[in-house]
């Protein structure tokens, strides 16, 4: 399962197209970045954060599962259209082909979101270079962040990947049943906005999906890891369902090839 794991993060990341992704993330970034201006507090951790999606008027938690489907969310569902998948299933079962998927789905993600989100906490020491950390709106883990504001960035960042590393299962699951590419990377994205929309309609936002990657930091009702569990948590449930639709897949293909 491992090799197979290294050649779909060798087409992963030695694809031209491969670096839009990272463009759009570290664009989203830059443009909160700028829009950010306190002239009172210009620190650099408060100019992260909002443009992280704690501002009005940042666009990275828009646009961040569209960046993440764009760059592993197709891999599964090209294959199967391409045939691919069927001569890969000769070397090797479903199973480690499809733990496969997700094992480079993870590491893409985690990549993904290291490589932007360093990139753009840099750029906000440089842009502010104040260290202050005297007057956040931040509630969020408050204590944490009081007692070392670097580690709670590594907070954010864990909880960025894992939603990170959430839609792009997403994408696999819908692949299983897809093969149109466009439809199993933009559905992760319109799912989430949906969701969004309705729960703000109902009134019960606290697990709605495009807080839960920057504006959460503006509240008080989540506990320290709760984010994490969240996103955690969905992720570990599509892995299942992943493998169960495959399960019967492969049951399915048995019996008609006993027949």
């Amino acid at each position: 399962m491992l090799k197979i794991a290294q050649m779909e993060l060798f087409r992963i990341f030695c694809k031209w197209y491969s670096i839009i992704p990272f463009i759009i993330i570290i664009a989203c970034f830059i443009q909160g970045l700028e829009t950010y201006f306190d002239p009172i507090h210009p620190n650099f951790f408060s100019a992260y954060f909002y443009a992280h999606g704690a501002g009005a008027e940042a666009l990275l938690a828009g646009i961040f599962p569209l960046a993440v489907t764009l760059l592993v969310g197709h891999s599964l569902a090209w294959d199967r259209k391409t045939g691919f998948y069927n001569y890969v299933m000769i070397r090797t079962n479903c199973w480690k082909f499809i733990g496969s998927k997700l094992v480079s789905a993870a590491i893409s993600s985690f990549v993904l979101v290291c490589v932007t989100e360093l990139i753009a906490m840099a750029y906000a020491m440089v842009r502010y270079p104040i260290y202050d950390i005297s007057h956040s709106q931040i509630v969020y883990a408050l204590d944490l962040y009081k007692a070392d504001p670097f580690v709670y960035v590594l907070l954010i960042i864990l909880n960025t990947i894992l939603a990170a590393i959430c839609f792009s299962f997403l994408s696999i699951t819908l692949s299983t049943l897809l093969t149109n590419i466009y439809l199993v990377v933009a559905l992760p994205w319109l799912f989430a906005f949906i969701l969004q929309f309705f729960l703000y309609i109902i009134s019960k936002i606290r697990y709605a999906p495009l807080d839960l990657l920057g504006i959460y930091m503006l509240r008080n009702d989540y506990s320290i890891f709760e984010i994490a569990m969240v996103w955690g948590g969905i992720s570990l449930s599509l892995v299942i369902i992943t493998f169960s639709i495959y399960a019967v897949k492969f049951k399915v293909r048995e019996s008609q090839n006993a027949i």
